[in-house]
């Protein structure tokens, strides 16, 4: 009852909103074919993101019956408010990629469950061992991601996990050089995050305009406003720009390149690059 009090102004807000967040959500419902290997991915993520001994612990957790013994703990409640959601995970996992981020909220619950069996089992010791070691390889995997994050050069290319946080003052300092030849006034991408990492680049003396799902954007300062008016520059990975996607809202497109971010010397993430102008509706309210 009160889980559903609490959603409820979730609710009354959407029905306020035309139900913006329910249409985008429930947008990724759709499946688009058997294909268990995005599991296989997701289940792995998430052994590395919360690091293979709590995994392990956490794991424990859902084939233990509560006890009296050390702690008189009972996990069902974590486990009857964790299970839903890890659920529904698992089945979006069968035909469509789970975002590594997405099971966030299902940490706190794991995280207690984890402890639970690691506290039931120190008696054991290959539990001792382990709960010892917990810490230890926890800090010492985030110590390697950060010092392989510093490193100028990626040992994986394409591969690197680290790809998304690297390169981009290079890539803006591109992409401004590639506006001014072309007389463009602003920027512009389809992309919330990309327009949202470029915001940030002062490489970029042009105003950044996210031309898809502005309701995004309704509440957020990203300075001078665009003039679409003058011509512009979009530019975002070829499978979310292309001419026949821009020619929906402008009546000019014109390729003008492709740009790369990634480290030095590497070809990295390939963004495709148009030239834009006479836009054929209200950007700044309707996006593209």
């Amino acid at each position: 009852m009160i889980a559903a009090a609490l959603f409820s102004l979730n609710v009354f807000w959407n029905a306020d909103h035309d139900w913006l967040t329910f249409h985008k959500q429930f947008g990724r419902l759709a499946p688009s074919g058997f294909a268990p290997g995005h599991l296989v991915s997701f289940l792995l993520e998430q052994i590395g993101l919360m690091s293979p001994i709590i995994a392990l612990f956490a794991g424990v957790a859902f084939f233990q019956r509560a006890r009296p013994g050390s702690t008189k703990i009972s996990l069902l409640i974590f486990l009857a408010t964790t299970a839903p959601f890890a659920a529904y995970l698992l089945l979006h996992g069968l035909h469509d990629r789970v975002e590594a981020h997405w099971p966030a909220p299902l940490y706190p619950g794991l995280a207690i469950c984890a402890a639970v069996a690691a506290e039931r089992l120190i008696d054991h010791a290959v539990g001792r061992r382990l709960a010892a070691a917990a810490p230890q390889l926890g800090f010492g995997l985030c110590a390697l991601v950060l010092i392989y994050a510093t490193l100028p050069v990626s040992a994986v290319g394409r591969a690197d996990l680290i790809l998304p946080v690297r390169g981009w003052p290079g890539f803006a300092s591109r992409l401004h050089a590639l506006a001014t030849r072309n007389g463009a006034a602003w920027i512009g991408t389809t992309s919330y995050g990309l327009a949202a990492q470029l915001t940030t680049e002062p490489s970029l003396g042009a105003p950044i305009l996210q031309l898809a799902e502005r309701d995004r954007w309704t509440t957020v300062a990203t300075g001078p406003a665009p003039d679409i008016g003058k011509p512009g520059l979009v530019t975002d990975l070829s499978r979310r720009a292309s001419i026949a996607n821009l020619s929906r809202c402008f009546a000019q497109v014109e390729p003008v390149g492709v740009l790369f971010r990634g480290n030095p010397g590497e070809r990295g993430q390939a963004y495709a690059v148009f030239k834009v102008s006479e836009p054929k509706r209200d950007l700044l309210k309707n996006g593209c």
